[in-house]
Order: structure tokens, then sequence, then C-alpha cells
């Protein structure tokens, strides 16, 4: 994944996840109208992460928050939330920052 205009963009479960390597700054918008815990961890070594931003966000919301993250970082993201039926969801990716 390769950063446009200094800016990556992912989305996972209805939750767009952005990272702005300019202003070294994670902005999450939260699409769902139910509420999102997030969690975006960074590999420090084999096995091991180390959390950089961990929030609940209300729904149809957008969280910004200041993390140091660089190019070549392997990044994992946790959403949990609810589905229109009350039913916990939990959804897990892996990535390469570009």
């Amino acid at each position: 994944m390769e950063p446009v205009n200094g800016q990556l963009s992912i989305e996972l479960l209805n939750v767009e996840i952005t990272f702005d390597y300019n202003e070294e700054e994670i902005s999450v918008f939260n699409k769902n109208w139910n509420s999102a815990r997030v969690t975006i961890s960074r590999r420090e070594s084999w096995g091991e992460y180390l959390e950089i931003y961990d929030r609940r966000i209300l729904g149809r919301v957008t969280s910004t928050s200041t993390a140091y993250f660089e190019s070549g970082d392997r990044i994992k993201v946790k959403i949990q939330t609810q589905n229109d039926q009350g039913e916990e969801i939990t959804k897990e990716s892996y990535f390469e920052l570009g």
C-alpha cells in the first residue's frame, strides 16, 4: 500500500482509517451508526505489537490522534462493533505501510 499526497487510507468494517505521514496523525472515521472500538498497533518485533491508538468512537464521528509511525511499519488493526441485530463483530487486519 502506497501513500497518496502523504496519506494512506484503509477501510475495515465501515471504519475508515487514514495515516497522515506529514502531520504524524491517525484519523478514524466510524461510518457506522453504532460505536466502534478501534485498536491500532505497530509491530516492534516478531509477535510483539505496541498500541499506538486505542479508542471507542461513536457512530458517524471522526477521531484524530497524534501517533508515531513510518513507512515500512507493519500494522495490526482491530475493530470491534455491533451489527444492527446487536451482535458483537470483531475483525483484525494486518498490513505494511508504504
